[in-house]
Order: structure tokens, then C-alpha cells, then sequence
């Protein structure tokens, strides 16, 4: 072959690699398909609107070169296939335990239902979250330590950042209406346990899982064997105890979430309640002269979770006189077999369910 004939085969494969790229990642985030670059072109392709849109920066250099002139063009280097490129990195932000986006609920009575889209490649894309997810996981049961290693190294839809995700973010896809499991069925998933990525600080060797039999939110030893399913989004780990600094707007008798935008009762009473006494306990409250008070969902109440504290698991100075045990939610428990139970979150951070005629604390949010 002459040296005309080896340019153009290589500049056809480097337009194809270009192309392989665009569609295996951009176009889960709704970009449109680049145009042809010209031989010495520089592409650079930005995701466009939406909470979860994607930007990708691509060099492509068709090999072209002046050559005098003749014009001939000299030989380019081709390096294997396309590089893996971060996807979804504008999407919702998580802090640590704390959601920088809406809290997800099934059904539509309660604010922010949940709402998925399939995109490309295997990709669940949370309208509420903004977070993209492995649609289907694997059967392989994994450590602690194994599941991060697997979601860090995780190929799909040619992105590189996916990782395993927190315990707020594995939260937010418990379908507590469904079990076995409690997740909604765009999800291909076993009804099992499945890893977070945050550590149980107040005890060595433990961290968080769902179990998505039922949507229970728990501790495991991390030598234990679960599932995992990889998420993309950014993510800030923050340091200390504390919610990032500028999250809550607190007074003697609320505490406005400005991230959520839940407003939350600061201090519980100290009376235990009846699931049905804890309702219309909320449904009646009036603070500042305002009502709309109610239950909060199991999802939602677990968004004010502090992991760096054990019993009450909860920021003290945000929401002083915490007490320990269960806080009645507004779920009730899916499966069949439950009797009549709803959820609670107990003080330590962790979720499960209660018969309803047992008594537990409250705290309301509007």
C-alpha cells in the first residue's frame, strides 16, 4: 500500500475510535453525535442541560500534516482503542452522608417520585438524583474491600469514575411499597445485601449496607460477602462530624435542610407514640404559627443521619435532645408476612420495621 492509501485507513480508524467514544458515553447524557473533524481538527464536545449532563474533551488528530508543496501528509500514530473519560460529572453532589439533591420517594402522595430513564450501555439514570447507575449487577458476592476495588475498576458505557456508592445513595433506591426486592423493577437485581462505601466510624471493621429484600439499612463486619452496584456522580467527602457549614438555617424550633428544602421539628418531645398516635401528632403540630406538619418517610429521615456519631447517630448542635431509640417514619412495611408494621430509624442511624402498636419517637418535618 502507498503512503496516500496507509493516511487514509488511518485516518478512517481514528474517525471511528471518535465516534466508539461519543456514543459509548455521551450519548447516555443526551449529546448529540459529533461531525466529522477535519484532518487537524481539535473536538471538543459539551454536554448540554439537565442535572446530569456530561462533558467530554477529545483531541482528534487525523494525522495530517503539511508536507510542502506536494501536500503529502505523513503517517499518524494510532494508540490502541479510545481512553475511558469521567461521565456525569455535574450530576447531584454527595457530601459524605449528606445528599446534595431531593430525596427520591415511590409513589406519587410524597414529594419527589422517584423517576428513572434506560439510557445506553446498561445505564439507569435517576431523574431526581441526577446520579447514573449499573442497571443490572452481578450474582458475585464480594467483601468489603473487594466491592470498592470492583466498582473503581468498573467498565461501562466507556466511563471511568464509577465507584461504589454511599450509604444515603444506596438509600435513595429502596422502594419501600415493593419487596424482594424493594427496588423499582427498571433495576435487573437479586433481592440480597448490597455494599456501601461508607464505613460504620464508630466501630472498626463495619460498614453500611441495604438489604434490599426489604429496604432494611444496616452494619455489616467488612470481611462479610454482599453484592455491589457502581453509581457515577461527584461526590466531596467532607471532613469531621459536621454537615457542610452552610446546610442547615436553624432557629429555637426548626432546622431548614436548604439542600432537601425539608423543614425539620429541632427538638423531639419526649413522649412515645403509637404509629397512628405519631401521625396525627405531626398532622396537628404547629410551630412558628404554621402547620403541614407530618411523618417523614423512611428515606427522608434518614437523610439527617450523622455516621460520625453512634447513639443518637444525629448532629447534637443542630438537633439537640435526641434520644435514643426508634422514630416513627410515614412507611409502612411491604412484605405480606410483616402483619401491620411500619418503619422506623432507630438512634443509632439504622433502619427497620416496628409493629404499629408499638410505641417509638417522633420527629416531624413539612
Amino acid at each position: 500500500m502507498n503512503r496516500d492509501g496507509r493516511t487514509s485507513v488511518t485516518r478512517a480508524w481514528a474517525i471511528s475510535a471518535l465516534a466508539w467514544l461519543a456514543l459509548g458515553c455521551n450519548a447516555i447524557a443526551g449529546i448529540e453525535p459529533p461531525v466529522a473533524p477535519s484532518s487537524d481538527a481539535n473536538v471538543a464536545r459539551e454536554g448540554g442541560g439537565g442535572a446530569g449532563g456530561t462533558s467530554v474533551d477529545g483531541n482528534a488528530d487525523g494525522g495530517a500534516h503539511s508536507g510542502g508543496a506536494t501536500g503529502d501528509a505523513h503517517d499518524a500514530e494510532v494508540e490502541g482503542p479510545p481512553r475511558r473519560v469521567p461521565c456525569n460529572a455535574d450530576a447531584g453532589v454527595t457530601h459524605g452522608p449528606w445528599p446534595d439533591w431531593p430525596m427520591p420517594n415511590p409513589g406519587s402522595e410524597l414529594p419527589n417520585p422517584q423517576s428513572y430513564d434506560v439510557e445506553a450501555d446498561g445505564v439507569v439514570r435517576d431523574n431526581v438524583t441526577g446520579l447514573l447507575w449499573q442497571r443490572a449487577s452481578d450474582a458475585t458476592k464480594r467483601t468489603y474491600d473487594e466491592a470498592i476495588a470492583y466498582c473503581a475498576s468498573f467498565t461501562l458505557a466507556g466511563c471511568d469514575n464509577w465507584r461504589l456508592p454511599t450509604r444515603i445513595e444506596l438509600v435513595s433506591l429502596v422502594d419501600f411499597t415493593r419487596s424482594l426486592p424493594a427496588i423499582d423493577p427498571v433495576f435487573l437485581t437479586l433481592d440480597d445485601i448490597f455494599w456501601s462505601s461508607s464505613v460504620y466510624v464508630p466501630m472498626a471493621g463495619r460498614a453500611w449496607d441495604v438489604r434490599f429484600q426489604d429496604g432494611e439499612t444496616t452494619v455489616d463486619r467488612t470481611i462479610a460477602h454482599s453484592l455491589a452496584r457502581c453509581v457515577a456522580g461527584s461526590i466531596a467527602l467532607t471532613t469531621g462530624s459536621s454537615a457542610p457549614a452552610d446546610r442547615y438555617a436553624i432557629d429555637a424550633d426548626t432546622v431548614l435542610d436548604k439542600t432537601t428544602e425539608f423543614l425539620w421539628q429541632r427538638s423531639p418531645d419526649a413522649i412515645d407514640r403509637t404509629w397512628s398516635a405519631a401521625d396525627g401528632y405531626c398532622r396537628t403540630l404547629r410551630l412558628h404559627d404554621t402547620d403541614g406538619w407530618r411523618l417523614p418517610s423512611m428515606k427522608e429521615l434518614q437523610t439527617i443521619v450523622d455516621e460520625a456519631f453512634l447513639d443518637a447517630a444525629i448532629d447534637p448542635v443542630v438537633f439537640p435532645n435526641t434520644r435514643s431509640g426508634g422514630y416513627w417514619t410515614s412507611s409502612l412495611y411491604a412484605p405480606a408476612s410483616s402483619g401491620i408494621s411500619a418503619w422506623q430509624i432507630e438512634s443509632q442511624g439504622k433502619a427497620f420495621p416496628l409493629d404499629q402498636t408499638s410505641t417509638a419517637a417522633v420527629r416531624c418535618v413539612r
